[in-house]
């Protein structure tokens, strides 16, 4: 057949055959992996599905575990049995720690209905009742402990503590230690609890033995207000020289800051210290006369700081102080300052120039440190060094300035701490004109 084709048509012809496998091939890589990535997702979704209906059923389990929790601590379904049981049980447990005023049943609510499938289903019923008793704070306090060692769905929703009062000619004016409690105890009923009318009330939790800690914590304190916190002190300073008097600062603190201070020195090994009767509300001052040479040495002593909470709290703390001989006193030589900077090391006469008349002469005096340069005539000055640099005569080889009542000749290049001639002029400040300055040798 490819006989009768041209070389064209055959070439063709091969190409087609060529491509028809590879197109084979994409089209099945193409069907299996959509079926593939289709399978995935039907995969991924049914475990989705079945993770939900875990954790479906975990939460069911969960819900069920706490509704037989709730129903083994539930007062009995039949509300006339927990409304009579209940409340002769409550009547004496606070008859047996506390003062019993009153027990009385206020409401009996029904809560927590929902519809079924053919009715309404009531969950449970809250009944509530008011109590009134009176006693010390440690009574309503183990009243309080036994209530809670019943395991029922009861509480404790409020609770009012009132001091009692009493006085003359019934003012009421005076606080008689006792407390009038008013508490509302609620105690809930499911509708399906198991409880039978003979075993709720023997079903109790252990709860710790009381603690005379925690209750010392709640008693010994002011319940109408914040718990007192005891206060704390130090002293400053704690050493002190001999033949000097002794004067001790004590510093009070408290985390109650309304609260006032008061500081008591209980004991002391040092002789004659006393508390200062001055000092603000947060501190003191213990005083004692100077110690001798041979009484130097480490002395105790003891202080007590009192608040003024409700009730009182102390605290009592034991300081060191140390009397020392005096050490001898080192003389200390101060070191003589550096002598200042002279700029005239600096200072450098760099030209000496000649003007228009021939008397006309001029220097130039350049201070390199201070980036100065001074162009100076016969009787002009400056100040260097806190100096008055007066040029006095200028020539084409010298100058001479006078300095602190002196005269100083330099040459031209030399620097003003190096000047080739000094003379001194007399206070009487002879004639100037009559003033010769040397020459070297080979200058003359």
């Amino acid at each position: 057949m490819l006989e009768n084709l041209n070389p064209r048509e055959r070439l063709m012809v091969k190409v087609i055959a060529a491509c028809v496998p590879l197109f084979g091939l994409i089209w099945g890589i193409t069907t299996f992996s959509q079926k593939y990535f289709a399978n995935r997702s039907q995969i991924t979704a049914l475990r989705n599905q079945i993770s939900n209906e875990q954790d479906r059923q975990a939460a069911a389990m969960f819900a069920q575990e706490r509704r037989v929790y709730y129903r083994e601590r539930s007062l009995p379904a039949d509300l006339n049995v927990s409304k009579i049981d209940y409340g002769r049980w409550l009547n004496e447990l606070v008859d047996k720690s506390l003062t019993l005023i009153s027990v009385t049943p206020t409401s009996t609510t029904t809560l927590g209905r929902y519809k079924g499938k053919n009715r309404a289903v009531d969950v449970y019923e809250q009944q509530t009742f008011a109590v009134k008793a009176k006693g010390s704070l440690r009574q309503v306090i183990e009243m309080l402990r036994q209530f809670q060692e019943l395991d029922l769905l009861h509480r404790v929703s409020s609770l009012k503590v009132t001091p009692e009062t009493s006085g003359p000619s019934g003012s009421g004016d005076v606080r008689t230690g006792k407390l009038i409690v008013d508490f509302r105890v609620e105690a809930i009923a499911l509708s399906d609890a198991d409880l039978a009318r003979d075993d709720f009330l023997a079903k109790t939790k252990a709860l710790p033995e009381p603690s005379e800690q925690w209750q010392q914590t709640i008693i010994a304190r002011n319940i109408f207000g914040p718990a007192n916190n005891p206060p704390s002190v130090s002293i400053s300073p704690s050493e002190f020289e001999t033949n000097e008097s002794i004067a001790i600062n004590l510093r009070g603190s408290d985390p109650d800051e309304q609260d006032e201070l008061k500081f008591e020195l209980i004991s002391s090994e040092l002789p004659g210290l006393a508390m200062d009767s001055g000092g603000g509300s947060k501190s003191g001052k213990l005083l004692a006369p100077a110690l001798t040479d041979e009484q130097a040495g480490e002395y105790k002593l003891t202080v007590r700081v009192s608040d003024s909470g409700m009730p009182e709290k102390t605290t009592e703390k034991t300081f060191t102080v140390d009397v020392r001989k005096p050490k001898p006193r080192e003389i200390v030589q101060k070191e003589p300052d550096p002598p200042p900077f002279q700029y005239a090391k600096t200072a450098k006469i760099t030209a000496i120039v000649q003007g228009k008349d021939d008397k006309d002469w001029k220097c130039i005096v350049e201070v390199l440190a201070l980036n100065q340069i001074h162009e100076l005539k016969q009787g002009d000055s400056f100040e260097l060094d806190k100096r008055k640099w007066i040029a006095r005569e200028i020539d084409r080889r010298e100058v001479v300035f006078e300095v602190d009542n002196e005269l100083l000749t330099f040459r031209g290049g030399a620097t003003l701490d190096s000047p080739s001639f000094r003379f001194p002029l007399s206070k009487e400040k002879d004639d100037k004109d009559s003033i010769t300055t040397s020459r070297d040798d080979d200058d003359q």
